[in-house]
């Protein structure tokens, strides 16, 4: 995987610089892709280790356009996907219009959904900053008052199940810090129009914690190479192509299945691509999920399988009068077997024949460009808070 991105980032063409997103919920995929960036080119890498609980990581804070309803509605269908069997409409109802009236009024982020459903003063503070002529936080104030007029028991049943599914998130050692930040250091958007090289290290975090932050980073970049439609069409072409890696993708896939498809079905036309890298389909993806990869997504490429069952759903789904189920079991080192999509049409497989991994030459400047990612995200911080203060 790292050799394929050392190759496209050196692709640059035509005067196009060519970034990319890497979502890595093990780690070594990020210090290896590091690990080969060039002097010329660090400048344009921002690498985050989230188990280091440094990154502002506010998931309100968004820098490409989306309307309020919709990133208070990502939010929470992410985090159904984490706790899908403990959901009801109370919960939904509360990060909707919560996260919603927050945004209003400037003071969106996890811990403050807290506040404002565990603390009736600062519930009351919210309600005396919207405003009810707006039809939309007229409605948010009637949805908060009634809450604060209810009695005790009744309010437990309208809140607790959603605070203690925020108070998961908020306590947690390395979360709680970055969520409780007013910006988040991740500028998608920004990345993707910079032609920046984003490297998501997931490592050490525990299983809900990767699949929390690595669904919320997907989403989010899909959210962001979808806002690309405000570009003419006529000037896309001037757009750096944007790639998102992600690495392990079964450990995301049930939790990103719809932003998966978007990028498959929509996201081309924004110079938008996705590309997932797993160890094999039995055991790891549905059979429906694995149908739909082959449908959605006109290039594959096959390296050695281990597993016969691989090799005979991804032989039955490149067609080929050549190879047979044992050949994808008897690939040599460095080499694959490849389908393209050309225009509307998909290729045969045919060889592919992969160069060596190169040296990993540049380790030592991994720490600095750690640093530089969360210097420039905190100085973002600091001046989002004196603006607030002001």
């Amino acid at each position: 995987m790292y050799n394929l991105v050392e190759d496209l980032i050196n692709l640059d063409g035509a005067g196009n610089a060519i970034g990319g997103t890497v979502i890595d919920p093990h780690g070594d995929l990020c210090q290896d892709i590091a690990a080969r960036i060039p002097p010329e080119k660090q400048h344009l890498v921002r690498y985050i280790k989230f188990s280091e609980g440094e990154i502002p990581f506010n998931v309100y804070d968004v820098d490409f356009t989306a309307s309020e309803d919709k990133i208070a509605q990502t939010v929470a269908d992410v985090l159904k996907r984490t706790w899908k069997d403990f959901w009801g409409p109370n919960i939904d109802d509360n990060f909707l219009n919560g996260g919603i009236a927050l945004q209003r009024i400037g003071e969106a982020s996890l811990p403050n959904l807290q506040r404002l459903l565990s603390d009736p003063d600062y519930r009351e503070s919210v309600l005396e900053r919207l405003n009810r002529e707006d039809p939309i936080e007229n409605d948010l104030y009637l949805y908060f008052s009634n809450l604060q007029g209810l009695q005790d028991r009744e309010l437990q049943q309208k809140t607790n199940s959603t605070l203690n599914k925020l108070r998961k998130i908020t306590l947690s050692g390395v979360l709680g810090k970055m969520l409780r930040a007013q910006t988040n250091g991740l500028r998608f958007r920004e990345s993707m129009d910079q032609g920046r090289i984003t490297l998501l290290n997931l490592s050490e975090l525990t299983s809900d914690e990767k699949k929390l932050i690595g669904s919320m980073c997907l989403t989010f970049a899909e959210l962001a190479g979808k806002s690309r439609a405000d570009t003419p069409a006529a000037e896309r072409d001037q757009l750096p192509y944007h790639f998102v890696m992600v690495d392990e993708a079964p450990t995301l896939m049930e939790h990103s299945t719809d932003a998966i498809e978007s990028f498959a079905s929509e996201l081309r036309k924004y110079k938008t691509s996705i590309i997932l890298g797993m160890q094999g389909l039995k055991g790891q993806v549905p059979s429906e999920v694995s149908d739909a990869i082959f449908r959605n997504f006109g290039t594959f490429v096959s390296l050695r399988l281990g597993n016969p069952e691989d090799a005979q759903a991804v032989n039955r789904s490149m067609p080929s009068e050549v190879l047979k189920d044992s050949d994808y079991l008897n690939i040599e080192p460095f080499h694959g077997y490849m389908r393209m999509q050309v225009a509307n049409e998909r290729t045969r497989p045919f060889l592919l024949r992969m160069k060596a991994p190169g040296a990993a030459l540049y380790e030592r400047s991994i720490p600095e460009m750690k640093k530089r990612t969360i210097d420039e995200a905190m100085e973002h911080e600091r001046k989002r808070f004196l603006t607030f203060r002001i």
